[in-house]
């Protein structure tokens, strides 16, 4: 696969103070893409007109924002026309080192059961990990790995202990995009945005895929929805995490929510509940109700857009088959 056909798509929402640094580094690739596309979700930032200045670079222009599931969707089927093996998916937060997608490339080379490949995100100083893999606890909470943390070599090795990868740039392998396909979606699009890179790792993992982290690729990520710094650490009280989270624009808010209950519902086990790491699954969910309803009532709604997804949620968890037992299952959720 060292010399394989690889398409660029990049999902943008309002994004014109990134696009053109995003796209020049994707340009200077020592692996050169086969095409390179733009999915615009209706930008009225001057977005468009940005890509415009590159002509050998497509624009697509939804007419409306449909979300990053049905973007990366939309550049997945245009990358498949291209008879590409593999689709590199990011946003223009993004400014990727010139050997990005080679080495990505190469590590779906070396693994070949890895449905996707990521590198090492760092933020916009140079020195301090955004993320390098999502990792997943026990509870089923999930976090970047190594976010805030000083870059060192010890994020530079390949791993396959990842669970996910942030989406902001993944290079996809499109015969696992094919395998975890669900009513011709790749990503889900009733997460419509957050978490959906959650939700397809989820799967690639239930249909036996792995994901590698290949931490010699590197980039930097200007993450638009920060989470504020200090936000899981050192917080002594509801008032302060309140605080932390008031920074958190409502949609993500409600969105993360939502989306986190549904892929309770789509991907994990149903024998998990009846064991005590399901009693602290449910539990932390009824703790985050709780939280919601007494500290932060303006999230409520995510509940009632839950239960309006939910017949959906079902219907997609019995349309894919799971070949992995229970006990791989449990291994994955370890931090």
């Amino acid at each position: 696969m060292s010399s394989s056909r690889v398409a660029v798509v990049m999902i943008a929402y309002r994004a014109r103070k990134d696009v053109e640094a995003c796209l020049n580094a994707v340009l200077k690739q020592t692996h050169a893409p086969v095409s390179i596309r733009v999915i615009d979700n209706a930008s009225d930032d001057g977005t468009p007109e940005a890509v415009r200045g590159y002509p050998e670079i497509e624009l697509i222009e939804n007419e409306r924002n449909v979300g990053y599931a049905a973007a990366a969707n939309q550049g997945i089927r245009l990358a498949r026309g291209d008879d590409a093996d593999a689709v590199l998916l990011i946003t223009p937060d993004v400014v990727l080192d010139s050997s990005h997608i080679a080495t990505l490339v190469d590590a779906l080379v070396e693994f070949p059961r890895a449905a996707c490949a990521c590198g090492r995100l760092l933020r916009p100083d140079g020195v301090t990990v955004d993320t390098a893999g999502i990792v997943g606890s026990d509870g089923r909470d999930f976090r970047d790995r190594g976010q805030g943390r000083s870059s060192s070599s010890i994020f530079e090795r390949l791993d396959t202990r990842v669970f996910a990868a942030c989406g902001a740039a993944v290079l996809h392998r499109i015969e696992a995009l094919d395998d975890v396909a669900v009513d011709n979606e790749f990503f889900d699009e009733s997460l419509f945005a957050y978490k959906e890179d959650i939700d397809i790792g989820w799967r690639y993992r239930l249909r036996g895929w792995q994901i590698v982290y290949a931490g010699t690729a590197t980039a930097t990520h200007n993450r638009r929805a920060a989470y504020p710094i200090g936000l899981a650490k050192n917080r002594r009280s509801l008032l302060e995490m309140r605080h932390d989270r008031a920074a958190i624009p409502r949609i993500v808010r409600r969105l993360s929510t939502r989306n986190q209950l549904l892929l309770l519902v789509k991907n994990e086990h149903p024998l998990t509940f009846l064991s005590l790491t399901g009693l602290k699954i449910i539990g932390r969910q009824f703790a985050r109700l709780a939280y919601v309803v007494v500290m932060e009532p303006t999230t409520l709604p995510a509940y009632f857009g839950f239960l309006r997804h939910l017949p959906g949620a079902l219907r997609r968890r019995f349309r894919m088959k799971r070949v992995v037992n229970r006990q791989e299952i449990a291994s994955w959720f370890s931090v």
